[in-house]
C-alpha cells in the first residue's frame, strides 16, 4: 500500500497472521492493544506511525519465536544456521526452566521489547 489511510489502525491478523499451532494470535492482538494504550497515553499526534512502530516490536518477537521453531525441521532452508541453532537451544532451555521456576515463567510472559 503506497499510503495507509489516515486516522485508521488495524490489529491482530490484519497486521500479521500467525500459525494457529503456536497460539500467538490473541496474545499478540492483546499486546498490540496495550501498545496503542501506551501511545494514546503519550499523545495522539503521529499516532499511526508510533503505534505501528510499537506493534512491530510485539509482532517481531512472536514471529521470531515461531519461525525459529519451524526451522527446527531439518529439511527447512536455514535450519542449520548458527543463529537458528542458538535460538532453538536457548528457547528449549527457557521452556524447561519456566516449568519449575515461576520467576523465569513470568519474565518470559512479560517479555515484549
Amino acid at each position: 500500500m503506497a499510503r495507509f489511510p489516515e486516522n485508521y489502525l488495524v490489529f491482530g491478523d490484519a497486521i500479521c497472521s500467525f500459525n494457529p499451532v503456536y497460539g500467538q494470535g490473541m496474545t499478540v492482538a492483546a499486546l498490540e492493544s496495550l501498545a496503542l494504550q501506551n501511545c494514546l497515553d503519550l499523545d495522539s499526534q503521529n499516532l499511526q506511525a508510533r503505534f505501528f512502530k510499537e506493534a512491530a516490536k510485539v509482532v517481531d518477537i512472536a514471529w521470531s519465536i515461531a519461525a525459529n521453531n519451524d526451522l527446527r525441521i531439518t529439511q527447512m532452508a536455514g535450519a542449520g544456521s548458527p543463529m537458528v541453532r542458538f535460538l532453538n537451544w536457548y528457547m528449549s532451555k527457557l521452556h524447561v526452566a519456566a516449568r519449575t521456576d515461576r520467576v523465569v515463567a513470568i519474565a518470559f510472559c512479560r517479555c515484549r521489547t
